[in-house]
């Protein structure tokens, strides 16, 4: 069973390189709090327990219009933009909670959310690691351990996992981040037992349906990791990433217009998506359009900075149309983010000959 304050977590999906009967719950939780959901949120909350996130924020920005304070409508609309990447909207929302709200863990957990995805991840360990250890809920501990990857220093408090299955052993969001964790660090034996324990808990859980897929790239089984991406995507239709990795792996089987259509259909709904922009920049590469190839890329310079695939790429690029300066210093950037590359390592020492 979905938990009261899940959202799916957005992680880009770097690993591969290398590689809700929510709203009873919902009701329940405001009622604890001595407030009653409206009347006319039943729309909204149908589809965002179907997972229809963008649906859902057409319903509450029309009861929000009508009703700005409505609580129950801005803690689910806050919910709701979580879920679609969104933290700005989302605590914007929650800011109209605070006089109610401050001291509930589960709405501190919401705003640690929405802390995470704006890149503030300190900020979410030291709203969280205010709260009493007593209190921790599921989704605390599932926060908590999702600022620390982001801020990598789980080793500054080993003991979080252990902690958190000992009090949640059946959350299939503390097991996937388990899974994740495991291959950031190429322990996949570790990774699958994690992802197949989140799976028998909660089979429809997005974060370990994406590790099944990334395990059956692991395994060499692409057509099994396009399936499974088909399925996340029929259980998530607003989210990207399951279309955008198949784009992927077409491109990998030299697919190119099987990429190409599906970079089209993506695109519909998500044309800014930077992952989805990487993979046509991927494809553009793959029919030797190197000047195609770069300009897309050129459009998303943060991305190109940050994410060591897109580093590779653009090294590759500008490789290939003669800027050598530009390639050593991508390779370089690279290298200080992955500084075990030894494929980058020997491209760039051959480079700078």
């Amino acid at each position: 069973m979905k938990q009261l304050l899940e959202v799916p977590i957005i992680i880009w999906p770097i690993a591969a390189w290398r590689r809700l009967w929510v709203i009873p719950l919902l009701a329940i939780a405001l009622q604890s709090c001595g407030i009653g959901p409206a009347a006319d949120i039943g729309d909204a909350e149908a589809t965002f327990t179907d997972n229809q996130f963008r649906t859902a924020r057409i319903h509450l920005l029309n009861i929000l219009n009508e009703d700005r304070s409505n609580v129950a409508a801005n803690l689910l609309y806050a919910r709701t933009m979580l879920a679609l990447g969104d933290g700005i909207a989302a605590q914007s929302a929650l800011d109209k909670l605070a006089s109610s709200q401050a001291n509930n863990p589960d709405y501190i957990a919401l705003q640690a959310h929405a802390d995470i995805i704006r890149g503030q991840p300190l900020k979410a360990i030291s709203r969280l690691e205010q709260l009493p250890a007593h209190t921790y809920t599921d989704q605390i501990y599932r926060m908590l351990i999702w600022a620390h990857m982001e801020n990598d220093s789980l080793e500054d408090d080993p003991e979080l996992f252990a902690e958190a299955l000992e009090r949640y052993d059946d959350s299939a969001d503390i097991h996937a981040l388990i899974g994740r964790h495991a291959i950031n660090n190429g322990d996949w034996d570790i990774a699958r037992r994690a992802m197949e324990t989140a799976l028998q808990n909660d089979g429809e859980n997005y974060e370990a349906l994406l590790l099944k897929a990334e395990m059956q790239i692991y395994d060499a089984d692409l057509q099994s990791a396009k399936s499974t991406y088909r399925s996340i995507a029929s259980l998530f239709p607003d989210h990207a990433v399951p279309m955008a990795n198949i784009a992927g792996l077409e491109i990998d089987q030299g697919r190119y217009d099987a990429a190409a259509q599906m970079i089209r259909e993506t695109a519909t709904q998500h044309p800014d998506f930077p992952f989805l922009q990487f993979q046509k920049a991927r494809l553009a590469f793959a029919q030797q359009d190197y000047r195609q190839a770069n300009d897309i890329l050129q459009a998303m310079p943060d991305y190109i900075h940050d994410y060591p695939p897109a580093l590779v790429l653009s090294a590759d690029i500008a490789e290939h149309l003669g800027n050598r300066e530009i390639a050593i210093a991508r390779l370089e950037r690279l290298l200080a983010i992955v500084p075990d590359d030894d494929t980058a390592r020997d491209k760039l020492s051959s480079l700078k000959l």
